[in-house]
């Protein structure tokens, strides 16, 4: 299923629908759809705020599908080259108030999926996300 939406925070809600919407029909059980939307939430207000240096309209296209027991999600955006992979470790030691600011939402997609890959091609940065139905 592939999707285009614009870089306004608002075109979440939609992909969080979609996700709801598919649930059903691909049997994803109730922990991993709500666990899915969580990452596409974290993975693309990080794309939205971030990656545009502009005040321009992107798209940002969504590929989800199903392969036997893993949803398999890439987003592709033309925004500026950030690669997560690269992004250190938050250090979830210290109390909140005392925690830096930035890398928990790379985080949580890390510890949400099987996989996350990123890779940059034709100036476009491409995420993989693969969800097991049983993790």
């Amino acid at each position: 299923m592939r999707i285009i939406i614009q870089n306004h925070l608002s075109e979440i809600t939609r992909i969080n629908d979609i996700i709801d919407e598919i649930s059903l029909p691909w049997r994803l059980p109730s922990r991993v759809s709500a666990q899915l939307s969580l990452v596409m939430d974290e993975l693309l207000s990080n794309i939205i705020r971030y990656a545009f240096e502009d005040d321009s309209e992107h798209q940002i296209e969504i590929n989800l599908e199903l392969l036997g027991n893993k949803v398999v999600v890439e987003v592709v955006d033309d925004g500026i080259e950030f690669n997560p992979m690269l992004y250190p470790e938050p250090d979830l030691n210290p109390n909140l108030s005392e925690r830096k600011i930035g890398g928990l939402g790379i985080h949580i997609i890390k510890k949400m999926t099987h996989e996350f890959t990123y890779e940059r091609e034709n100036g476009h940065n491409i995420h993989k996300i693969c969800k097991l139905l049983d993790q």
